[in-house]
């Protein structure tokens, strides 16, 4: 797979990924839940203490946050001068952990995005081998 087939990959659900993550701390910013309170009985969701929402609200800002911000440093080190095997390992290390961290999350939720998490790893998975410096002439560290 050439290097800027693979790149355009990656950077298409790395796109996705900080798009979502951006959508979501807009709509908690206009004070709405986070998405995944949706998993909730309709009772539940319309009883919910109101500093247990605000504990939602504030945890889905500092994780889409995290997201987000990772998401732009993938990209920076993605499109940037520097490409090798330790850039490489770093963002492949830190996207297998976000995408791991996503079947984590929706095993709680009774792995109800488990066809779409499946799909997200396939698709970081093909970038992220087409990007590995082995397959790369003249690559550092290759």
């Amino acid at each position: 797979m050439p290097l800027r087939f693979a790149r355009i990959v990656l950077t298409l659900w790395v796109g996705g990924n900080l798009l979502l993550a951006l959508g979501i701390l807009a709509a908690l910013a206009t004070g709405s839940l986070p998405p995944a309170v949706i998993f909730l009985p309709d009772p539940v969701r319309a009883g919910l203490d109101p500093s247990v929402a605000d504990l939602l609200r504030a945890m889905g800002a500092l994780l889409n946050g995290a997201v987000a911000a990772l998401c732009v440093a993938v990209l920076g080190c993605l499109w940037g001068d520097r490409w090798d095997r330790r850039t490489w390992g770093i963002l492949a290390t830190s996207l297998g952990l976000l995408q791991a961290c996503g079947f984590f999350s929706d095993a709680f939720l009774g792995n109800a995005s488990l066809p779409a998490n499946v799909v997200s790893t396939l698709w970081l998975a093909t970038g992220l081998w087409g990007t590995r410096p082995a397959t790369i002439r003249g690559c550092p560290g290759a």
